[in-house]
């Protein structure tokens, strides 16, 4: 390739995309200053353009001729045009293309004058310029202007074509687009412009070729832009009530993605109700004119009376009871008739129990109704418990000095005390009878407050508030309480305390407009105080305690933030001190620790505790601050004895773990990860009977709920089948868990049942000798009953001898 050619060819490919990046640059920064940098811009391109189209060309090829203005500055314009079409819609287009055409009108103007004022006599021309310059650069202007109006329709027409034709590939969508406009562009400019000279198809081929070629640079440059800059979307925005030509353009377009949206729309919102139905608990039910059961809906079919093969196509009569299939078809034509909902409560024998069920008749087209029926078996017997409770509540709440009360679901009274009743009667003038309404006397400020409230107790919560009412020509403050009336699961009511707190409240006040007495208050309390501004964090006083504490008197104290008199250490900053006064202003009290600091420099630890106050008609946070340095240190040596009792547990002999009340491990030595085969760690908050299902149902098992019920310590050795071990487990309970220590004493019991064998054979000779010796001992026995019974014999003589007179010749050998 020719070096001049080259050298062209790189500058036209510069220019394309040094201009390619200023139109993006600009348009990019819409967001901060608007289109009116890149309107302007535009508006300069076209003198730039005509006075290039009028006079440079360059040749690129033999015969070839391009020009700067028409490749570079026109396609600039064109792709211009086309970036706010893609993203900003019809409506600023249409300001783009109506900019460019005045300002090609009003310079085709200026051209034709000032060449015109060339011609007069006494005008001095210093450059020596030609007419002929000012000729033709208005005629290229006005061709200019033509060719653009159509161009810009085209561009329209043709982009909608191919995002059509091409919905996937961005950059050939917008380089088709491109191409097919310029060369029509070209078509039409160059025959308006230079149609009878010589440069005619010279300017023609080339405004074609270049256009072309540029082409590609722009539509790499706006895809590249739509893609990681601003992802493309079509834009319906800024449509306006009289749509013009260029709106007409994209009416369908617009039209298909309206529709589709819309479809989309359909499908979701029949998605919403199908889903909507399904989860729907009740029994729903469509009947026609004549009771005949068409449909049915059920979450479970547990609650229907029968199969739906027993009722679908049936009547009423035919399938339900027939009180109840009487009043349902009188029902359902009373719906079809008035056009109004019907409601009625029927009881079905449901096996072996009765269920209650309420019934609601909506109507469905002209000749259908749909019934949804609810069980409220629960709710009525839960009623029913309750109105069966009222006498005796009745009988307790009169006895109380506070105000009670309880309404149902229905917002009825279903009891008070007596003192409330004279309080309703002095307040709305009217006897209060049990079944009465409360809503209806309400006025509308009341019901506003009061409503809210009760539909917050009828969700479960419980709720406690103070108001004020006029009684007695005096303002009275109670402090209320609502709470939920449960029957089972269910909640049937809500029950209201209501306490005269007005002599409270008359302190309270009579407290805040004393200063002085607060200040005696304050000044009393033996810990040191702080009254900080609830917004602002401000310290605004202090009581002694704090000056003889902390160092400051109470005017240095008022001087100072947070942050001077804590460590300033992250946790104990302004900023943190902040945020816990950000919770203590929203009504709840704080207590946490802090790392205070004296004047002199000296740190301790501190409780504080922070709280909201009233002070007058001010709100302030009181925060008291308790030196906590000797439990700080007592804790410091519990850690460091937990330390020790951790080196102990781990350096015994014996197995140690401890369980938490939920059965979960919470702490494990080494010894007994050894036994287990598992390091201690992966048992650390672990379930006991999920990491050793094998032993549940255990002796040991048993030992440790026994131990846990009756919380007295065991002791237990047992043989442990999944580990084929013997093992001793010492169980000490507490409130908050177990500790069990437990040792391997197999080896141990295998000796044991050694000793016990040589014990149990060394017995069984004892036992033989024993009986050896007990049979020398009862022959030993026998022998001297025989000699007592010979004494005996011995003796009867003797008296026989005597009573005879006679004398016995010797002594008796066996005399005892």
């Amino acid at each position: 390739m020719d070096a001049h050619l080259f050298n062209q060819l790189l500058m036209f490919s510069a220019e394309a995309i040094v201009t390619a990046l200023l139109i993006l640059g600009l348009f990019w920064l819409r967001t901060r200053f608007g289109l009116s940098l890149l309107f302007v811009t535009l508006g300069v391109f076209q003198p730039l353009q005509v006075l290039l189209a009028s006079s440079i060309y360059v040749e690129v090829l033999p015969g070839v001729a391009v020009s700067p203005g028409s490749i570079i500055l026109f396609t600039a314009s064109l792709f211009a045009v086309l970036l706010v079409y893609i993203r900003e819609g019809v409506i600023e287009t249409r300001k783009v293309i109506y900019g460019i055409m005045v300002a090609n009108l009003t310079m085709t103007l200026l051209l034709v004058l000032f060449g015109a004022q060339l011609t007069l006599p006494d005008t001095f021309n210093f450059l020596s310029l030609s007419p002929a310059i000012f000729n033709q650069g208005a005629r290229v202007m006005l061709t200019g202007s033509i060719v653009l109006f159509a161009d810009v329709l085209l561009v329209i027409i043709v982009y909608e074509w191919m995002r059509r034709l091409i919905p996937k590939i961005p950059f050939l969508r917008i380089y088709m687009t491109m191409v097919v406009v310029l060369v029509f562009d070209s078509l039409g400019f160059a025959t308006g412009a230079f149609l009878g000279q010589p440069l005619f198809k010279s300017v023609l081929l080339a405004g074609s070729l270049g256009k072309t070629v540029m082409a590609l640079y722009y539509a790499a440059a706006l895809s590249l832009y739509l893609r990681f800059i601003e992802p493309e979307q079509v834009s319906l925005k800024n449509a306006e009530p009289v749509p013009d030509i260029f709106y007409a353009l994209t009416y369908r377009e617009k039209y298909e993605i309206e529709r589709q949206r819309v479809e989309a729309e359909r499908l979701a919102s029949e998605e919403r109700a199908k889903a909507l139905l399904e989860s729907i608990p009740d029994l729903i039910f469509k009947f026609n004119r004549q009771g005949e059961f068409l449909d049915y809906q059920a979450a479970v079919d547990d609650l229907l009376y029968v199969s739906p093969e027993e009722f679908i196509g049936k009547k009423v009569d035919a399938v339900l009871p027939p009180e109840i299939a009487e009043t349902t078809l009188n029902k359902i034509q009373q719906v079809l008739e008035r056009g109004e909902i019907q409601v009625f409560e029927y009881m079905l024998p449901m096996g072996e129990d009765e269920r209650i069920f309420e019934a609601r008749y909506i109507p469905s087209g002209v000749d259908e109704v749909i019934a949804i029926s609810r069980d409220i078996t629960a709710r009525k017997r839960a009623e029913e418990t309750l109105r069966e409770s009222e006498a005796n509540l009745k009988s307790l709440i009169d006895n109380r000095e506070d105000y009670i009360w309880a309404l149902d679901r229905n917002y009825d009274y279903i009891v008070f005390n007596n003192i409330y009743a004279q309080f309703y009667l002095a307040l709305y003038k009217n006897e209060l009878k049990k079944g009465m309404n409360a809503v209806e006397t309400l006025t509308s400020e009341e019901y506003e407050f009061w409503i809210p409230k009760y539909e917050s107790v009828f969700a479960g919560e419980n709720i406690t508030f103070e108001l004020s009412y006029p009684l007695n020509g005096q303002l009275h403050y109670f402090r209320v309480s609502l709470n939920p009336i449960y029957a089972g699961d269910t909640i049937v009511g809500v029950s209201a305390i209501n306490s005269d707190i007005t002599e409270r409240k008359q302190a309270e006040q009579a407290l805040r407009e004393s200063e002085e007495k607060f200040r005696s208050i304050l000044d009393s309390i033996t810990e040191p105080v702080f009254v900080h501004d609830a917004l602002t964090g401000a310290i605004l006083d202090v009581n002694q305690s704090m000056v003889r504490k902390f160092g400051y008197t109470r005017e240095e104290a008022r001087k100072i933030d947070v942050e001077t008199i804590s460590s300033g250490e992250p946790g104990f900053t302004q900023q943190d001190a902040m945020r816990w006064m950000e919770k203590a202003l929203r009504g709840e009290p704080q207590i946490f620790e802090w790392r205070s600091k004296t004047k002199s420099g000296e740190l301790f630890w501190s409780e504080v505790n922070m709280r909201l106050a009233l002070i007058g008609a001010d709100q302030r946070i009181i925060v008291s601050v308790r030196d906590i340095t000797e439990r700080k240190q007592a804790e410091e040596k519990l850690h460091k004895l937990n330390a020790r009792l951790i080196n102990v547990f781990e350096t015994m002999g014996d197995a140690f773990v401890s369980l938490d009340e939920h059965w979960v491990y919470t702490y494990v030595n080494e010894r007994a990860g050894q036994i287990f085969g598992r390091t201690p760690q992966s048992l650390i908050g672990k379930h006991i009977w999920t990491e050793f299902p094998e032993g549940v149902g255990q002796p040991f098992y048993k030992a440790y709920y026994q131990a846990v019920e009756t919380q007295q310590p065991i002791t237990i050795e047992e043989f442990y089948p999944p580990y084929n071990r013997w093992f001793e487990n010492r169980i000490y309970p507490s409130s908050d868990g177990l500790a069990i220590f437990f040792t391997d004493i197999t080896d141990f019991k295998a000796s044991e049942k050694a000793l016990q064998e040589a014990h149990a054979r060394l017995e069984e000779r004892v036992r033989e000798r024993t009986d050896e010796l007990q049979r020398v001992v009862n022959l030993m026995a026998g022998r001297e009953i025989r000699m007592k019974e010979l004494r005996d014999v011995i003796k009867q003589l003797r008296a026989q001898l005597s009573e005879a007179g006679l004398k016995p010749v010797a002594d008796d050998s066996l005399k005892e």
